[in-house]
Formats: structure tokens, C-alpha cells, sequence
């Protein structure tokens, strides 16, 4: 025995210490304590009468546990003991493999140990809500840095474009014509920027060369692409290459697509060349660009929206969208040339002179009414040649700024 201990290992009494208690009263129905423990100190309240039994089914495990129901095994090797407590495992899973499986959930059939491990599926891109509205509207965003750099300072500085692409509100619809009818909608800005925001497609283009176009004064035909954000993913986007036009042979255009899916492309038509629709462009003033669906080479042509921006035509769309007058006209036609839908580049007048700043900066307004029979995919298209008219019509070129320098 090993200095200052006494029987059983435990140490002598100390001096100045109270004397321990040698014994502690049994108590009914409670095993006796085993030995080797130290008596329970006094003060303490004293043990419960009797103990809970276990159920007659459980079975003494070695090592103290009690057997769980259902037929199951012993707990396999490599586990930790299962702790007092804890419910049995739940009858119909098979015992659980040593370092390989995560804990078996209730409410799940069990696993296949023979059968592979199950791949997590693919991010797959965003789809739009665009087959279940009847249309949309889209506000152009004021740049107000741009127009002071452009019209204060006469500085050749152009921002990228962001859009905001609306539901068209119930009861609305665009504008057939220019006639003042009852169910005319001549929404206000602030109507406008009040709708709750669909999605939003924003310019992705470089700084160096919005600047450089416009130097060149043609900053409407700069290359970019156009992203259709929506839900905090990317729903289409659209590719614009370089083009000098159709008045050069070399008509503008945008092609579409979702994800590696190419929907289809969005092409001026000025064709056959020196032929009605090009002598149209050069002497009226009329556009015309083709939506076409599909993957080139096989590209099936669906609508081709109209833009007569002269006094002359279906509609007088001269000074339209300014506050001379509210709105300007674009006709939908379908492949046979018949009108089934209107899309209104409205002014849209506000209680202060924003409005008709953002005239001046050439911000537009569309509200778009779609086609009955166009699909989700047509409608993406047809708002791919709404985007491909605003640079082509409605952009700002950069000769503004070298006309604003020669008159000073």
C-alpha cells in the first residue's frame, strides 16, 4: 500500500477535514451502491423509493445495454456506445455500415448498399413567365451621369443600358392607333416605375468602346450583349455583333439564346436591296426587322415589327413618344403581313420635369402587347427586336455632341 492511502485506494482523512460517513442507510426497491464509490455526501435528498424496471422484452446486452426490438444485431464495430436515452432504432432499416453511411432517417426506404451512390441533378437555366401574360412594359433606366457628361459638358460618354421588364397591368392594353378612345392607357412615369419588376436585362458591353462608337458617331451600332436576369438567374441572352446597317448592306442584327440553346435571331429586313423596303427606309422612314425562330441555318420566320417613324403610313408617328405627342406606334405583323399585335413607346408624362428630362436623354417606354398564339419562346424574340429598334431608332448616335460643338 502506497503512503496516505487507506483501504480500497482511497486517501487518509486529512486534518482539520470533517469525518466521511462509512456508510450510507439502503434504501427499498435500489440496488446497493457498488464498491469502490465514495459515500454520497451528507445533505443530499435521499434516493427514490424504487427505480423504473425496464420492459420485459428488453434483453441485457454485454456490456450493460438493453437489446433493441425488431431482431436487430449488435451494434457493429467502430461505433460509439449508444448513449441512455435514446430511442431504438426504428424497425425495417438494416443495421448501419461502419464508417460509410450517414445515420439512417426515418421516413426513407432503406439504402442499397450494392446500388451507386445517387448524383445531385444539373443546375438547370431560368425559365421566364412570359407565356402567361397577355404582355409587358419596359422603362428604359435614366442615366443621369451620361446626360451630363453629354449635354453639360459635351463629353462623349455613354453608359450601358438597363432595362426593367414589368407585367403589363390587368385591363391595359397598347395602343391600336393614335385615336383618343376610352380604354386609351396614357400611363404616368411614376405609374411606371410603381409595377413590380418581372426582370431585368442590362448591357454588357466595354466602356472603351461605347466611348469610341461614339466618337465615331455611331454608338447605335456598337457591339454588346444583353442579360435577362430574372430571379437571381439568367434567363436568356442576347449576342450583338457589329453591322453598319441596311442603307449599307449589312443589316443589323441579335441572336438569342438560353443557356447553349440558340432560340432564334432578330434580323433587319431591308431586303432585296434597293427593292420597296429599302426605298422605304431611305425616303419614309419605315423599318422593318424580322423575328425568326429556331437554329440557323433552319430559321422559320414568325412576326416582322413595322416602324414608320414619318407622318405617312397606318399611323403618324411623327414627334411620337415626346411631349409634342404621347405615344408612337409599332405594328406586329405575322408572316403574311397581317396586323395581330401593337407595341406603344409612350411618353409618359410625370408630376415634375423628369419626364421630360428622360425625353432629351432618348429613354424609352414601351408596353408591349403580345400576340395571341406567340409562344413563350416568341415572345423572348419579339422582346429581342423591341431591344434591337431602341439602339437602332432610339439610341443616341454621338452626333449630337459634334452638332452641339459646331453651333457653339
Amino acid at each position: 500500500m502506497e503512503p496516505n492511502q487507506g483501504a480500497a485506494g482511497y486517501p487518509y482523512q486529512q486534518p482539520g477535514y470533517p469525518q466521511q460517513q462509512q456508510t450510507y442507510p439502503p434504501h427499498p426497491g435500489y440496488p446497493q451502491q457498488p464498491a469502490g464509490y465514495a459515500p454520497q455526501p451528507a445533505g443530499y435528498p435521499p434516493q427514490p423509493a424504487s427505480y423504473p424496471q425496464q420492459p420485459a422484452d428488453y434483453a441485457q446486452q454485454p456490456g450493460g445495454y438493453a437489446q433493441q426490438p425488431g431482431g436487430y444485431d449488435q451494434q457493429p464495430a467502430g461505433y460509439p456506445p449508444q448513449q441512455a436515452g435514446y430511442p431504438p432504432h426504428q424497425a425495417g432499416y438494416p443495421p448501419q455500415q461502419a464508417g460509410i453511411y450517414p445515420p439512417q432517417q426515418p421516413g426513407y426506404p432503406p439504402y442499397n448498399g450494392n446500388a451507386p451512390l445517387m448524383q445531385a441533378p444539373p443546375i438547370q437555366m431560368m425559365t421566364s413567365r412570359l407565356d402567361a401574360l397577355p404582355g409587358v412594359v419596359i422603362r428604359q433606366e435614366s442615366q443621369w451621369l451620361e446626360m451630363i457628361a453629354q449635354l453639360a459638358l459635351d463629353l462623349p460618354y455613354e453608359a450601358a443600358n438597363k432595362y426593367k421588364v414589368a407585367p403589363l397591368p390587368p385591363g391595359r392594353r397598347a395602343a391600336r392607333d393614335h385615336l383618343q378612345t376610352p380604354d386609351r392607357w396614357r400611363p404616368k412615369g411614376e405609374e411606371l416605375e410603381a409595377l413590380p419588376t418581372l426582370m431585368r436585362v442590362e448591357e454588357d458591353s466595354g466602356c472603351c468602346t461605347r466611348c469610341l462608337f461614339t466618337c465615331l458617331g455611331c454608338a447605335n451600332l456598337r457591339p454588346l450583349k444583353l442579360h435577362f436576369l430574372e430571379g437571381g438567374g439568367e434567363s436568356y441572352t442576347v449576342q450583338r455583333p457589329f453591322r453598319m446597317g441596311g442603307g449599307c448592306c449589312c443589316p443589323l442584327e441579335m441572336t438569342m439564346t438560353r443557356g447553349p440553346e440558340v432560340l432564334g435571331k432578330v434580323l433587319e429586313d431591308c431586303n432585296p436591296f434597293c427593292g420597296p423596303r429599302c426605298c422605304q427606309y431611305c425616303f419614309l422612314w419605315t423599318c422593318y426587322t424580322n423575328v425568326l425562330t429556331g437554329r440557323p441555318p433552319s430559321l422559320t420566320h414568325k412576326y416582322t415589327l413595322r416602324v414608320g417613324m414619318a407622318c405617312c403610313g397606318r399611323v403618324n408617328n411623327c414627334c411620337g413618344a415626346t411631349c409634342l405627342k404621347d405615344d408612337l406606334i409599332i405594328d406586329v405583323l405575322d408572316k403574311e403581313g397581317k396586323l395581330v399585335a401593337t407595341i406603344q413607346k409612350t411618353y409618359a408624362p410625370s408630376n415634375d420635369c423628369s419626364a421630360f428630362c428622360r425625353c432629351l436623354g432618348q429613354f424609352s417606354n414601351f408596353i408591349v402587347e403580345f400576340p395571341p398564339d406567340a409562344t413563350e419562346t416568341d415572345r423572348a424574340m419579339l422582346l429581342a427586336a423591341i431591344f434591337s429598334i431602341d439602339y437602332q431608332l432610339f439610341e443616341k448616335t454621338g452626333n449630337e455632341n459634334n452638332n452641339n460643338s459646331s453651333n457653339s
